[in-house]
C-alpha cells in the first residue's frame, strides 16, 4: 500500500492504492482507452499499470472486450448483494431485493453482509442491527430469488450461531469461507464445519475443505 503522495502531487497523480485515510479525495473516472484515463473533469490521465490485471493490455482491448462478450452470451455468472445495517430502512432493503429479483436473468449468487464496524470508518459507532431483520432480508430473498445461490458473508463472526442457524431456515444455502473476507475477520474452517455438524447441515462435497 502506497503512502499519502505529497499534497503537490495530489492532482497529477492517480495512486489506486493510497489509504483511505489521510489520502486524497478518490478521482472519478468517467472512460478509458488503453492506457488512458478519462477524469470526470474532462482531463486525461496515464494510468501506470493501465488497469493491473490486464496490465499488458490496457483498457478496452477489442479482444477482452470480444471474450468478455462471448462469455456473458454463453455462461453469464452475476453477483450483486448488499451490507445490511448501514442505516437503511426496511422500504430500502425491500427496494434492493426487488432490484435484484427484476433482473433478467436474476443474479446467480447474493451475498448478504451484516455490517462490520471498523474502527477508523464513518460507521465505525453505527447501532447494532437487528438480527431478526437480518433473518427476514434472507427470507425475502429466498421468496423472491428462489434460484440464486443467497450467501452469508461478512459479519459472520460477530454474528452468533443461532442467528446463522436461523438463516439457513429462512433460504442461505451457501457462506463465504476463509479466515478473511476482503478487509475484515472471518470465522475459520473448523468453526464453520464445527457449527455445520451441531445444525446436521452437510456441506456440498464439491465444496468441501479439509479443517
Amino acid at each position: 500500500m502506497s503512502a499519502p503522495p505529497p499534497a503537490a502531487a495530489a492532482d497529477r497523480l492517480w495512486l489506486p492504492y493510497t489509504p483511505m485515510q489521510g489520502g486524497p479525495p478518490p478521482v472519478e473516472a468517467a472512460a478509458t482507452e488503453g492506457v488512458r484515463i478519462e477524469l470526470a473533469d474532462g482531463r486525461r490521465v496515464i494510468d501506470g499499470v493501465s488497469s493491473w490485471w490486464t496490465a499488458c493490455h490496457g483498457y478496452n482491448h477489442p479482444h477482452i472486450l470480444g471474450a468478455v462478450a462471448d462469455q456473458l452470451a454463453r455462461m453469464p455468472h452475476v453477483m450483486f448483494g448488499g451490507i445490511l445495517g448501514m442505516g437503511e430502512t426496511r422500504e430500502d432493503r425491500a427496494a434492493m431485493l426487488a432490484t435484484l429479483a427484476g433482473l433478467d436473468p436474476p443474479p446467480e449468487s447474493v451475498p448478504i453482509n451484516m455490517l462490520v464496524r471498523s474502527p477508523g470508518t464513518p460507521l465505525a459507532q453505527a447501532p447494532d442491527f437487528d438480527p431478526l431483520e437480518f433473518v427476514r432480508t434472507v427470507a425475502a430473498a429466498r421468496v423472491m430469488m428462489p434460484a440464486s445461490m443467497l450467501r452469508l458473508s461478512a459479519g459472520r463472526l460477530e454474528m452468533p450461531e443461532p442467528v446463522q442457524a436461523l438463516c439457513f431456515l429462512a433460504g442461505a444455502n451457501s457462506i463465504f469461507a476463509g479466515e478473511k473476507l476482503l478487509t475484515t475477520p472471518n470465522p475459520d474452517a473448523a468453526s464453520d464445519y464445527g457449527m455445520f455438524a451441531r445444525l446436521g447441515i452437510r456441506p456440498d462435497d464439491r465444496d468441501r475443505r479439509t479443517p
